[in-house]
């Protein structure tokens, strides 16, 4: 119940909206079924309903069960509950919670949360805790189960002292803990004895490195930076839980593992800095200063006092303070010397083939705002430097400094001939017409310059065939642009042959209802594969010249033919097109459904991801930030892209292999570059991780999503390895068993698989 009333505060603690409908919803009914479950059979499900009335609309309740005698969990999850009948103002509702082999054995109480109206109000039971609690028990019966916490049997770290003088360091912290429910992963970090400073601290922080999570050693490096605060620092480990919620600690208040081991560091002195600037130019601070410390010395960030212009508008010293680690401890002194000539600029015009005529005098600012006329010997200026329009820059000598700068603009010529641009692009897509074109001039010189054409209606460009554009140079329309517009650089083959019967699976395009495969060459042809139950073998070549295709996965019908399509990307624009199946591996190009998708480093066909909804989603990473975004798929296209994650790029290869948890939406795996697979089930459209699944994966240079392929009603997944060679793996529901190889090397050629 520790956990239920923590968890209450997130539904007591918001404020009530100012509304006509000020009283919190009515609970009529309350029950589950059944009320005694036996796992000793196996695990077992309880449903839970709740009819509640509200005018303003009820948010969605929350329930879970929690054991009277130890502090186990069962069902929770924020706003759990599904509306199964009548309406938010006037309905029922219910969630179905699972009991596995391991809950406790005795009483549980089935607890619905304090409810909440969309305006805000609440209504609760009118105890301290405001939960509604069932009054019947539910009673659980099993053998003795695992009510206890994880035991921590060792934990230590090493080094147990760091040196900072030579830059940062590393500590590394293992920790061995048993529990046979499984241990749920550690979080250890590093906190400052005599500051707020923390280091390594991310919840469940650290990665098992040895035996497994119900036996196992978890580690942890943790980075200790040259700014760390010297003095006791001590190593940390957090109350351990295992997967069913029972938690060890040390038996304090905190219930921290702290480590008895500490490093004490002292600092003895800050080394006093000089700085120099002439008078009237502000004095250039270092960023950082020199700490000397009992163990050695570290270069640290300081933050100087603000320094008024009146302190070196004059020769003179002065000194400032620098505040280092929040405290004002450094000092530099500034010593201001006499003003210096800043700048001495001017600016020159002159005809083509005409010497510019320099001034023997030019204007001098000092730093210290001063100005005077000064004399000036100019450098030497060739005859081919304004020989033709544009600009050049002269230096001068001034006092014995070259300090002086002439700009000399040479004036332009008049346009005589602009050079046609020719331009090639195909049938659908507007041409990429040049920046600049070559104009000749009156003095017979040649340069590139910036162009704005006219604009290209589509028109133009819907049929193959040749067409002009105009375009403005300099403020007159003189350019001319030939566009030739060509059929696209490749085409899927027509269909030939009966059309087999369609079965509306995913991949299926032989009326067997066992996916088949699709690959491309790095020449543009795109083979056909027949799979069976025990092997592949190759149809033929369904389409040619689809060197622009970077992209081609499988998707469900999108067309109302019950036929299962797929959809790819085009290089030459980024966009995103189905590509209907017609049956035995034929495609027919489709409509486009996206734009600007070349930042898209990861795409694939993710199903229903929300239980109950039959809505279907495309996944997307992003190659820049790592981020991850859902689009709505339909008929028409993808649509709402929204951001459902962050920091995916550690993920070498994402799928969605259909519903793994059991919940009716479609769940997400990721292989890590080093291998490991992890699941991610999806909760109401956003991915919750699960954990590791699988290991091993290094070897596979790609991976992805068929189909069924042994004919169970489950996505199954297909790996390519180094060699080339294919390897099936069945989906369990809960990860993935190895079919074994069913094609050597022949599959080295192919740059898309899908």
């Amino acid at each position: 119940m520790a956990l239920a009333m923590a968890i209450a505060s997130l539904f007591l603690a918001a404020p009530q909206a100012l509304a006509a409908d000020i009283t919190g919803p009515m609970v009529s009914a309350f029950d589950f079924t059944p009320k005694t479950v036996d796992l000793t059979t196996g695990e077992k499900t309880v449903t839970v309903s709740v009819h509640v009335t509200d005018p303003s609309g009820v948010k969605t309740p929350t329930v879970a069960l929690f054991s009277d005698t130890t502090d186990q969990s069962l069902g929770f999850s924020p706003n759990n509950m599904i509306l199964t009948q009548g309406t938010t103002t006037d309905g029922t509702w219910s969630h179905t919670i699972k009991v596995p082999t391991t809950a406790a054995p005795g009483a549980w109480t089935m607890t619905l949360y304090p409810v909440r109206d969309l305006l805000g109000n609440t209504t609760d039971n009118g105890t301290v805790t405001g939960f509604f609690e069932h009054t019947t028990k539910l009673t659980v019966i099993n053998a003795p189960a695992d009510v206890s916490g994880p035991v921590v049997s060792a934990f230590d770290f090493t080094p147990k002292t760091v040196d900072l003088t030579t830059g940062e360091k590393t500590v590394t912290v293992s920790v061995h803990v048993t529990d046979p429910s499984g241990v749920k992963t550690p979080t250890v970090a590093l906190f400052s004895d005599t500051t707020d400073q923390s280091l390594g601290f991310s919840p469940n922080n650290m990665i098992l490195t040895q035996g497994t999570t119900t036996d196992g050693t978890w580690s942890h490096t943790i980075k200790v930076p040259t700014t760390a605060a010297p003095g006791a620092w001590t190593m940390t480990l957090y109350p351990v839980r295992d997967l069913l919620g029972n938690t060890t600690d040390n038996g304090t208040v905190t219930g921290f593992f702290e480590h008895p081991t500490k490093e004490l560091v002292g600092l003895k002195s800050v080394t006093p800095v000089s700085v120099g600037s002439p008078a009237g130019l502000a004095p250039q601070m270092p960023a950082s200063v020199r700490l000397v410390w009992s163990t050695g010395t570290t270069s640290e960030a300081v933050t100087w006092d603000p320094i008024a212009a009146t302190s070196y508008a004059k020769p003179g010293s002065f000194i400032v303070a620098g505040t280092v680690r929040g405290q004002r401890i450094a000092q530099a002194t500034i010593t201001v010397t006499q003003p210096i000539m800043r700048s001495a600029t001017v600016s020159v015009s002159t005809p083509a083939g005409i010497a510019p005529t320099m001034p023997a005098n030019i204007s001098v600012v000092w730093s210290d705002k001063t100005t005077t006329s000064e004399t000036v010997s100019w450098s030497t200026i060739a005859a081919d430097a304004y020989a033709k329009a544009g600009t050049f820059t002269v230096s001068g000598t001034v006092r014995g400094e070259q300090i002086a700068r002439a700009t000399v603009t040479v004036a332009a010529p008049a346009l005589v001939s602009v050079v046609p641009a020719t331009v090639s692009t195909l049938v659908g897509l507007a041409p990429k017409l040049p920046a600049n074109v070559m104009v000749t001039w009156s003095d017979r010189s040649t340069s590139s310059q910036a162009v704005v054409w006219d604009p290209v209606p589509a028109m133009s460009y819907a049929q193959p065939g040749t067409f002009s554009v105009a375009g403005t140079v300099g403020g007159q329309r003189v350019a001319t642009a030939i566009v030739m517009v060509t059929a696209p650089l490749g085409e899927f083959s027509p269909f030939a042959g009966a059309r087999p019967e369609a079965t509306g699976r995913v991949g299926e395009a032989t009326g067997d209802a066992i996916a088949d495969v699709w690959g491309i060459t790095g020449t543009g042809t795109l083979d056909f594969f027949k799979k069976t139950p025990t092997d592949i073998s190759k149809v033929g070549i369904r389409g040619t010249n689809l060197t622009h295709i970077s992209y081609l996965g499988a998707i469900t019908d999108q067309n109302d033919d019950n036929r299962a399509d797929l959809f790819y990307r085009d290089s030459r624009d980024q966009s995103l097109h189905f590509a209907y199946n017609l049956g035995n591996g034929y495609l027919k190009d489709g409509i486009k459904v996206g734009q600007n998708w070349g930042g898209m480093d990861q795409i694939f066909y993710a199903g229903q991801m929300v239980s109950g909804s039959p809505q279907q989603y495309v996944l997307a990473r992003r190659g820049s930030d790592g981020s991850l975004w859902r689009y709505s798929l339909s008929s028409k296209g993808l649509s709402n892209g929204t951001q459902v994650g962050r920091n995916w790029n550690g993920m070498r290869i994402m799928i969605a292999p259909g519903n793994m948890y059991g919940d009716a939406a479609w769940d997400v795996v990721g292989i890590r570059k080093d291998g490991l697979m992890y699941g991610y089930r999806t909760v109401d459209g956003g991915l919750v991780s699960v954990g590791q699944i699988g290991h091993g994966w290094q070897s596979m240079t790609n991976a992805f999503v068929p189909g069924d392929l042994n004919g169970d009603k489950r996505l199954d997944l297909i790996g390519q390895r180094n060699d080339g060679s294919m390897w099936a793996y069945r989906n369990t529901a809960t990860g993935f068993s190895s079919m074994g190889q069913f094609a050597p090397s022949g599959f080295s050629g192919y740059r898309i698989l899908a």
